[in-house]
C-alpha cells in the first residue's frame, strides 16, 4: 500500500511541473541549496532557495510563492526489498493576503533561506531523501505595467541523508 502512495505521489508531482508551458521553455530555473548533507532526526536542514530569470526580458515574480509545494521523498532498501514513501506541503496563502512581487531582470534571481524540520514521527532514519521545492503562481495578475508571469517550476532534486544521532 506505501508502494503505491508513493508511486502516486511521484506521478502527481511529475504531472504538474510546469502549468501551461513546456519545462525547456521556462524563462525561470529554481535551484536548492542544502547548508548540510547529513541531518539528525529531530534537527532542522537550513537551505537557499534561488528562482533565477533565465530569459531574455524581465519577468514579474511573486516572492512569497517559492515554496508553495515542498516534497521529502525517501527509499530504503532491505534484504527483503525495498521501501519508501514522501512527506508533501502544500502552500495556500487565502484571496486576502497581499503579494510580495518583484521585477527580476533577465540573468537576476532572487534568493530565500528557508529551514525543513525533521521531527522523529516522520522520519526513517538512514534512507536517502530527495528535497525539492516549487515555485507556483496561477493568479492573473499585473504588476509595475508588466504581467505576472503564470505556471509551476520545480527546482533540483537535492539528495541528503537523515540520521539517529545520539543526542548530547
Amino acid at each position: 500500500m506505501k508502494v503505491l502512495i508513493f508511486l502516486a505521489l511521484i506521478l502527481v508531482s511529475c504531472n504538474v511541473t510546469i502549468y501551461g508551458q513546456d519545462k525547456e521553455k521556462s524563462p525561470l530555473k529554481l535551484t536548492i541549496k542544502l547548508d548540510a548533507k547529513k541531518v539528525c532526526i529531530g534537527d532542522s536542514l537550513k537551505f537557499a532557495v534561488r528562482l533565477k530569470n533565465v530569459s531574455k526580458g524581465p519577468i514579474v515574480v511573486d516572492t512569497d510563492m517559492i515554496g508553495v509545494r515542498t516534497s521529502l521523498v525517501w527509499s530504503l532498501n532491505t534484504p527483503t526489498g525495498g521501501s519508501g514513501g514522501a512527506l508533501s506541503t502544500r502552500g495556500h496563502r487565502g484571496r486576502y493576503v497581499e503579494p510580495e512581487f518583484l521585477v527580476l531582470k533577465p540573468g537576476k534571481s532572487y534568493t530565500k533561506r528557508s529551514q525543513y524540520s525533521f521531527d522523529k514521527k516522520d522520519m526513517v532514519a538512514s534512507p536517502d531523501y530527495t528535497l525539492a521545492i516549487t515555485y507556483g503562481q496561477t493568479a492573473e495578475s499585473v504588476f509595475e505595467g508588466l504581467e505576472v508571469w503564470r505556471g509551476f517550476v520545480d527546482s533540483n532534486r537535492a539528495s541528503l541523508s537523515v540520521e539517529l544521532c545520539q543526542q548530547s
